[in-house]
């Protein structure tokens, strides 16, 4: 679960970056975004901070822990590989 929810946030932060090299109204694709097909959870708590830059403030799981499940799972994934 935490692994996918990483896979939303990363995926909204590339999102956000091509819509700001695109010159596209940020409060628009924010919007757009929480209000979409994609909006998951994860899109509706991130996409907000993001716009607004606020990436610690409020933060209730932490990079370290995302990173730290993610790696449970690369590494199961490893295992069922090998199996």
């Amino acid at each position: 679960n935490n692994m996918l929810g990483a896979v939303q946030i990363a995926s909204l932060a590339e999102a956000m970056a091509l819509a700001q090299k695109l010159g596209l109204d940020p409060e628009t694709v924010a919007e757009a975004t929480e209000n979409g097909a994609v909006a998951s959870p994860q899109v509706k708590r991130h996409a907000r901070r993001m716009l607004q830059s606020q990436f610690s403030d409020g933060a209730t799981f932490t990079v370290g822990l995302r990173l730290k499940d993610v790696r449970y799972c690369l590494a199961m994934a490893e295992g069922a590989n090998s199996a």
